[in-house]
């Protein structure tokens, strides 16, 4: 007998394990510390400690499995994500997963949500599978890039025009230019330490770019142009956001841009012209519960 237990009620070293248990062998290496996983999942994601569970078997005092969920609110209502489904590896193919995420699906429809998103990997076919059964459906890609070598930003744009200024990360919450919703991590709310770069011509907000800096590596989080503008003009505008977020960077540091949607093409244009090669793909996906 399987049972699911609120994360409000386990230990948090408990927890960790089972993360790290069931993302043990991930496609990429994501272990965690409890300090890590308390700072990341609560203070950043936003996961809910009473509405995310942890997977035992009736027999076992270890956990098997466990399934994050954050919720907020924004202009669209109440959204959630998955922000994290991991099964022991021992215990997959068991019934663990479909269990935890109708648990997680019958808990979005008691807090009204109106749409759950999550990620998976895009080789990653048995888990897009096991979703799709569950109603989701995806609607973007989202592209992995670093810099190996220098960037090429081209030559500086001669328009007196266009200005560029440091924002807060919630000026993003006025200034929606991307068709599709961006990766819940890399929306502002999860990235209050970052900073915004505002792109504006004529004193109209033209594009933006959300980024954090470290002194490891240099992250562009979102990267979007006002879709309004001529082609070359919005060309222009997302090569000097990237410039004015990247020049500055040590470059002995790493560049990365992280989760950038398909459903931007001719800002990935951009990125591979300045010199970013991708490293993964990333399927986003959705499940409307109205």
């Amino acid at each position: 007998m399987l049972r699911l237990v609120p994360l409000s009620d386990v230990p948090l070293s408990v927890a960790t394990n089972a993360w790290n248990e069931g993302f043990s062998d991930y496609y990429v290496s994501i272990p965690m510390s409890p300090r890590a996983f308390a700072s990341v999942k609560f203070g950043s994601e936003d996961v809910h400690p009473d509405r995310s569970f942890v997977a035992f078997a009736a027999d076992r005092e270890e956990p098997i499995g466990l399934l994050l969920n954050a919720i907020r609110s924004d202009g669209d209502g109440t959204i959630a994500w998955n922000a994290g489904t991991a099964v022991h590896p021992d215990e997959r193919g068991t019934g663990v997963g479909p269990a935890l995420l109708r648990k997680a699906i019958e808990t979005y429809r008691e807090a009204g949500v109106r749409t759950a998103y999550l990620e998976a990997f895009e080789q990653n076919e048995r888990a897009i599978r096991l979703y799709r059964g569950f109603g989701y459906e995806p609607f973007d890609t989202l592209h992995g890039l670093e810099a190996a070598d220098g960037l090429d930003f081209g030559p500086p744009a001669d328009d007196p025009a266009l200005r560029l200024s440091l924002r807060p990360p919630s000026v993003l919450e006025e200034l929606r230019f991307a068709a599709e919703p961006p990766a819940w991590q890399t929306r502002w709310q999860s990235a209050k330490s970052g900073e915004a770069l505002v792109a504006s011509l004529s004193g109209v907000s033209a594009g933006y770019a959300l980024f954090r800096r470290a002194a490891s590596a240099t992250t562009l989080l979102q990267y979007a142009v006002d879709p309004r503008l001529p082609e070359e003009t919005a060309r222009s505008v997302a090569r000097e956001l990237l410039r004015g977020v990247f020049a500055g960077a040590d470059p002995e540091s790493r560049r990365r841009v992280f989760a950038a949607p398909a459903s931007q093409p001719f800002v990935h244009d951009v990125l591979a012209a300045a010199g970013f090669k991708e490293s993964y793909r990333l399927t986003h996906m959705r499940l409307r519960l109205e």
